[in-house]
């Protein structure tokens, strides 16, 4: 069989990567929150509270659209990857059951190769 174009190996490593920077960025958000209160708390003045409850609650909300935004691109890089695993798949099975056919050998039905399963959970 031709060699992949998608490495499932390589797709993995880089979710790897982007979960760990995604726990990374969860942390950081926790802390955000914390560091907010804590400025807030320092400070005399109700205009600059104001100004920092208003900022807090504006980068929450984009901190929120981000993670939804990586788990919705995580997803959508398993979801292809698995799509084109059991895409090529389905096209090694067809060519070898149209190599069987032209060289007149019947292969028995619902015959398949090694069948790949799903590589991410």
């Amino acid at each position: 069989m031709a060699s992949w174009d998608i490495q499932p190996d390589g797709v993995r490593a880089v979710l790897g990567r982007v979960d760990g920077h995604a726990e990374d960025l969860a942390a950081a958000a926790k802390s955000f929150g914390a560091d907010v209160e804590s400025a807030a708390n320092a400070t005399a003045s109700s205009i600059i509270m104001t100004a920092l409850s208003e900022f807090a609650t504006a980068q929450v909300s984009a901190l929120s659209r981000l993670g939804d935004l990586l788990r919705s691109a995580e997803n959508g890089a398993v979801g292809a990857t698995n799509a084109y695993l059991h895409a090529d798949q389905q096209m090694a099975e067809n060519a070898q059951r149209a190599s069987a056919l032209a060289a007149g050998v019947i292969l028995p039905s619902g015959s398949r190769g090694a069948a790949r399963l799903a590589w991410r959970d």
